[in-house]
């Protein structure tokens, strides 16, 4: 029992600073990505986490804003790219990407990629969807519908 008792005890700490790390690093990790478009912290590049998606970005698309990252455990990507660009690249993009009909258009208060946090109330429309290992949501703000503003966001579950 006293032998169980002692490596319990030095396991203990160690198991602990394991999660610990693993739970607290991401929240302070350096932005990796060098991209002036990225929100910071982004542990992925932006074209990495794209391809790994398999979404490419419309030609032209505009007001490029993301934040990208990878678990260095686990591997898996998590992605929120948000930009503008014309409505019929949108179709073009919704279609690329095999996600059903967008919404009719609800209010809601979409998330900020920079922030992960809610945005102001907007009306938009979603589409999502599990495809191949991914979670897939696509929301489009179209308050200036010659330019909607997209956000894409995609994990691995």
């Amino acid at each position: 029992m006293l032998l169980g008792g002692c490596l319990a005890a030095f396991l203990a700490p160690l198991v602990l600073a394991g999660l610990l790390y693993l739970g607290v690093v991401p929240l302070f990790a350096e932005d990796v990505s060098g991209d002036a478009r990225s929100c910071g912290r982004s542990t992925a590049e932006l074209g990495d986490a794209l391809d790994h998606f398999g979404i490419r970005l419309p030609p032209g698309a505009s007001a490029v804003r993301f934040s990208a990252g990878v678990n260095s455990l686990f591997g898996e990507y998590d992605l929120a790219v948000r930009f503008t660009t014309a409505p019929d690249r949108l179709a073009d993009l919704l279609a690329t990407l095999h996600l059903p009909a967008l919404s009719p258009p609800d209010v809601a208060t979409p998330l900020l990629p920079c922030t992960g946090a809610p945005g102001p109330v907007a009306t938009v429309q979603q589409s999502e969807a599990d495809l191949d290992g991914v979670h897939l949501t696509v929301q489009v703000d179209a308050a200036d519908p010659a330019h909607p503003d997209v956000t894409v966001s995609a994990f691995d579950v």
